[in-house]
């Protein structure tokens, strides 16, 4: 938004703030600037302090005419915490959100001063350790969430999300309620030190160039200092967004560039035809489009759009002094009102502001980004431009796309590694694909679903796959297709798939990998067809997998092949054991590309001050470890994504780990007694979402998980336990 956004322009390296307090505290050290703009003004949002618990921390604002500055103190300190965000909603209300420990706090601010009391959301608690780094947004009829969770010197730091579809603003409270845990949390998330991308979060979204998509910046850690200071980066990467689902994928490198508005212009010398009191676009927009305006000193001017002669358009005339906005149409020389949308605050024409249309059958109308009308109307293709009269505006940047109310989301080029929204598909799939809502029981009931009618309909998804290799689809839909079959095809290559065979869960959507196969790198079309009626699914994506890993040591000479994350293990040569203890220790002996699987493996506990259980973790990815100059995590065992098998003296439990004790629960427990310093015979059967677990031969153990993660490492893990390993044997199964 604004005069200058997109062009060539000279910037002057300095500071954009001009003011200070006595000890030159006000701006020093300031964490997480952000900058809006409303009514005219641009606000500064800042926390200034030598560290995030340093009593001068807390938010000021500031405020400048320019965005480039001078900035100058509009508040003094008016909380405790950091990393203020705002929302300024289509009413026109401000609410501001910030950091605490158990989850984002929002209040309303009221001429961006006074703060109500303000609630937590508690959506957003759980994340593990500080949950920081807010950014709340509205896509379409809904409210994104995101956030940031774990800790930023760690790999683990994560971008999450809640969502809501409509505001309470009876309080602080019911507002802050008003939020749900998004699907497929967190949305970003890589801890693979190798690849050198890992800690990833404090964002916040904007739209994209195309006028229409949605993208998130974040930052990275790079590396971390002995005294706990960090070396960051900056990304922007694209977030797909359809109806309350919200998904990411982190890129180092690949990402898709992104899509521009087919038609500029900086102003109206810029691309502009002048011909009886209209600067009028030297191309059409097209069926569907977005069109932008920018403009000052804009009384008694016309922003006009689908413009086919001086008899036929549409056009917005903003009327400040009546706080109204409206559109009209003129046809056949007939000028009628189609609707009017109502301003709260009083605007002024010497001051910039943008109005935005989005039309694709229903049109939408933004002011400043805030929706003021919706109607359903039919436009037609045609010329855009601004009717001036007698008045001389100052007419900045304006645009023309042809993405309009999310369609850019159809039409990306998906990353194939990143969870893709069934109902983004192409408008070139069948046309019998129908929308609904999910419902039912799990995370995943508030989401969208595409069906699939009749045998043979299809939906299609441009994807990127950035390596040549094996791989699998995974497919997020009702548990009632299971033991069915499907039919993907990726170019011109069809796939008939079976999905696996029915099991008992409580939810009514599961997430499923079934293996496809090689496929090379490069951008391709996926099609997901049906093979009987009525086939439906909610997401999908791919995962690369192996054909066949096998893993045996019996440890009797050594521990090679066992890739130690943590301290803790040690092998003895003497038993022939690798023992270990500690407060958490992890290793691995498989790639993370495995699915189904049979693992044997002999342990036991040994006597200790704790005898704590020992066990295994499978399906394992993100590992981050917890330690952190002056921290103490009390969730330092769910710094992973896996299923921990504890087995221990009274009882054999299985976990599922996901960053954060909110996101992390027990599956099952049951009692099982084990002696202290004696080796038991451990079985795990893994095949598609059900887990089997026999000791010494007998089942003690069988769960099916509806929203599985769907392969990854097997290896070993313990928190607190002491004891001993013996006699692997890994191989995959299928």
């Amino acid at each position: 938004m604004g005069l200058g956004r997109g062009r060539a322009r000279t910037f002057f390296i300095g500071y954009v703030v001009k003011e200070k307090d006595d000890n030159g505290r006000f701006t020093r050290t300031a964490y997480a600037p952000e900058v809006y703009y409303f009514n005219g003004r641009f606000y500064l949002i800042i926390s200034p302090g030598d560290a995030a618990v340093c009593p001068t921390r807390g938010h000021r604002i500031l405020v400048s005419k320019s965005p480039e500055g001078p900035f100058e103190r509009y508040t003094d300190q008016i909380d405790l915490k950091i990393d203020g965000s705002l929302l300024i909603d289509d009413d026109e209300t401000v609410y501001f959100c910030h950091a605490t420990p158990k989850g984002i706090t929002v209040h309303r601010i009221e001429d961006m001063k006074a703060l109500t009391a303000g609630a937590i959301i508690p959506a957003s608690d759980g994340t593990g350790a500080w949950t920081e780094g807010p950014g709340l947004c509205k896509i379409g009829n809904w409210y994104y969430l995101t956030y940031t969770g774990c800790h930023y010197q760690t790999p683990g730091y994560q971008v999450l999300y809640a969502v809501a579809d409509h505001l309470d603003k009876t309080n602080d409270f019911t507002f802050a309620s008003s939020f749900i845990r998004g699907a497929n949390n967190p949305i970003l998330l890589n801890c693979d030190l190798e690849e050198g991308h890992v800690g990833l979060g404090h964002s916040i979204n904007f739209m994209g160039p195309d006028l229409d998509s949605t993208y998130i910046c974040y930052h990275n850690l790079d590396h971390l200092f002995p005294d706990g200071m960090t070396h960051r980066s900056f990304n922007i990467d694209r977030l797909l967004v359809h109806d309350g689902y919200m998904t990411g994928t982190s890129n180092k490198f690949g990402a898709v560039y992104p899509k521009f508005p087919f038609f500029q212009s900086y102003s109206l010398k810029d691309h502009f035809v002048f011909a009886n009191g209209k600067y009028l676009s030297d191309v059409p927009s097209k069926e569907r489009f977005s069109v932008e305006f920018n403009i000052r000193r804009g009384e008694g001017v016309r922003m006009v759009f689908s413009y086919i002669d001086d008899g036929n358009y549409a056009f917005i005339e903003a009327d400040y002094k009546n706080h109204t906005i409206r559109l009209m149409e003129k046809k056949n020389g007939s000028e009628a009102l189609l609707a009017e949308g109502r301003l709260k605050e009083r605007y002024s024409y010497s001051d910039n502001q943008t109005f935005r249309v989005a039309y694709d059958g229903t049109l939408n109308l933004y002011f400043n980004n805030l929706r003021k009308i919706t109607v359903n109307h039919q436009f037609k293709p045609g010329l855009i431009g601004y009717e001036v009269s007698d008045a001389k505006p100052i007419v900045g940047y304006t645009a023309i796309s042809d993405e309009a109310n999310g369609s850019s989301d159809r039409n990306e080029v998906k990353q194939a590694l990143g969870e893709i929204p069934a109902c983004l598909y192409k408008k070139e799939s069948s046309s019998l694909v129908q929308e609904r809502k999910v419902g039912g029981v799990g995370e995943y009931s508030y989401t969208s679903e595409i069906v699939l009618t009749n045998k043979g309909d299809y939906a299609s998804y441009p994807i990127l796959v950035k390596d040549d290799d094996l791989y699998g689809i995974n497919i997020t839909l009702n548990k009632k297709h299971l033991g069915k079959d499907f039919i993907v095809r990726i170019d011109d290559a069809d796939y008939t798939l079976s999905l696996p065979k029915p099991f008992d869960v409580e939810e009514d959507v599961v997430k499923v990998l079934v293996k496809l196969g090689n496929i090379k790198k490069g951008v391709h079309e996926l099609r997901v067809a049906a093979a009987f009626d009525g086939f439906s699914f909610v997401s999908l994506s791919l995962a690369k997998m192996v054909e066949k890993e096998v893993f045996k040591n019996d440890l009797k000479k050594n521990a090679d092949g066992i890739t130690f994350r943590r301290e803790g293990y040690y092998y003895n040569a003497d038993q022939e054991e690798l023992h270990v203890s500690g407060k958490r220790a992890f290793a691995s002996f498989t790639s993370r590309r495995v699915k189904d699987f049979e693992l044997n493996i002999d342990l036991k506990i040994t006597d200790s001050d704790t005898n704590a259980p020992i066990g295994i973790i499978f399906r394992q990815n993100h590992y981050a470890p917890h330690e952190v100059p002056n921290q103490n995590f009390i969730d330092f065992n769910t710094h992973i994504q896996g299923y921990f098998l504890e087995v221990g003296k009274e009882k054999v439990s299985l976990w599922r780990y996901n960053f954060g004790n909110a996101k992390s629960y027990l599956i099952k427990e049951v009692a099982s007694s084990r002696k202290l310093n004696v080796l038991y015979h451990l079985r795990v059967v893994a095949v598609d979402n059900t887990f089997e677990i026999f000791i010494d031969n007998e089942l003690i153990m069988k769960v099916s998980v509806a929203i599985v993660f769907t392969h990854g490492a097997v290896g070993l893990y313990s928190i607190h336990g002491s004891g001993s390993y013996k006699n692997i044997d890994f191989k995959t199964l299928g």
